[in-house]
Parts: structure tokens; sequence; C-alpha cells
């Protein structure tokens, strides 16, 4: 399987989002053309943008959509991650600080994979099985500032 990444320059300009998105696709060739959209936000605190964010979900329908800097804690993660069609997967904290999200459409089949979690608590893991030996692997990952 070969896999190939388009990257479009469709990027949100919106100065009232203050959230950017940039989107890329996913071919998977040759067997089955299907094209993964993936999207990757930084929302620098959800809470204020659940309602953009809704509304981006509702009409553009990504595959995928990485957040980083969530901003919020445990309990904080079952009220603002309902969002419809969609299955969450969150690393909220309990201090101040990033955390990171995936969002996957609902019928995309996919396995969380922990096994990346010793390297950093900002990283989250997913694993898409194409086929009996096709893998796709997609990670949000956050580094905090002056941190390598």
């Amino acid at each position: 399987m070969t896999i190939s990444t388009e990257h479009h320059a469709e990027q949100s300009t919106n100065p009232e989002s203050k959230c950017s998105m940039k989107k890329y696709a996913v071919t998977q060739q040759p067997a089955i053309p299907y094209k993964l959209v993936i999207i990757h936000g930084n929302c620098a605190h959800l809470p204020s943008k659940v309602q953009l964010l809704e509304t981006f979900l509702a009409q553009k329908s990504p595959d995928i959509v990485l957040l980083n800097e969530i901003k919020i804690d445990l309990s904080e993660s079952n009220i603002y991650f309902d969002f419809k069609n969609n299955v969450s997967i969150t690393k909220p904290r309990n201090k101040y600080g990033g955390r990171v999200a995936i969002l996957v459409k609902e019928g995309i089949e996919f396995i969380q994979d922990f096994s990346f979690d010793e390297f950093s608590s900002e990283i989250l893991s997913i694993k898409l099985n194409y086929g009996k030996n096709d893998q796709f692997y997609v990670f949000s990952l956050y580094n905090l500032p002056n941190e390598m």
C-alpha cells in the first residue's frame, strides 16, 4: 500500500476564531481509493471555542480532528467532548496547561495505541486498519514551550 499526503493550503483565517486549522488529505493507493481528511487545530482553551468547533464539524465533516492546548480537566472533558457523529479521545489534565484530543468520525474503525505514552504525557495515538496487513497511525502531540 502506498500512502500519499496532500497538504491543502486551506487554513482558517478568521481573526475571531483564534484557532488555526490545517487540513491534510491522505489517499490510499492503489487498491481502494479512499481519501482521509485530517484536521489539526491549536485551540488555546477549547471551552471558549466549542460552538465554533461544532459548526466546523457539521459543515466540513472531517474524518479525524487533532486538537492541542484544549486546556480542560477530566470533569470538563465529559462536558465539552460530546460532538455529534464523532468519537472523542482526550488527555485532559488537572492543572494548567495544554493537553491533546482526537476526534474520529463515527464509522471509522480505530484502536487507541498506548505504546507512545511513555515518551510524553502530551501525546495521543490511534491506529487505523486498512486491511489484513495495512495500518496507518495518527498522532496528536503537543510539545510544551521550553521543553524538548
